[in-house]
């Protein structure tokens, strides 16, 4: 993990997948509230978005994942620790949620079977890559820089040093 994010490079790239991801999202989430069936005339929310409750519910919290997928990229891309650990702690419970709801409300064996799959493989692991990554900025926060080593001019041995050789 340390690694993955250690140099500027590795952060802008991976800032870059983050608003990448939040785009798909973003078109998924578009392609769900047109695609999905209106529900019952008579709840709240079929009257002003034409989706039922569960429909609308998917659709909000796909938008929020969104908003913090695109959150985290650009805080990765503008070099921000703190709000990339803030981030990420606070999208990691929604992706959570968001695999829960999806197994809890399959209505047939394919739709469990398809919730699982993208739980084990998609949001599950993004959580715990969430939780790498605010771990991660956060030492970046915390730790302070390592001061640098002193040069010739300050008094630091040098190799024509008696005491050295």
């Amino acid at each position: 993990m340390a690694r993955l994010l250690a140099t500027p490079r590795a952060r802008t790239r991976t800032g870059v997948g983050f608003i990448a991801a939040a785009v798909v999202l973003a078109a998924w989430s578009v392609y769900l509230s047109t695609s999905l069936p209106p529900g019952p005339r008579h709840a709240w929310s079929t009257a002003w978005s034409g989706l039922d409750h569960l429909a609308l519910t998917w659709v909000g919290v796909d938008g929020v994942e969104c908003v913090a997928l695109l959150t985290l990229g650009i805080a990765m891309l503008a070099d921000r620790p703190l709000v990339v650990a803030v981030t990420a702690l606070l999208a990691l419970p929604v992706f959570a949620l968001d695999a829960w709801f999806d197994v809890m409300t399959s209505q047939t064996h394919r739709q469990l079977a398809e919730a699982v799959v993208l739980a084990a493989l998609v949001e599950l692991p993004l959580v715990a890559f969430l939780a790498l990554i605010a771990r991660h900025e956060l030492r970046r926060v915390v730790t302070p820089a390592s001061e640098p080593a002193p040069s010739r001019s300050d008094g630091g041995p040098r190799s024509s040093d008696p005491a050295r050789r």
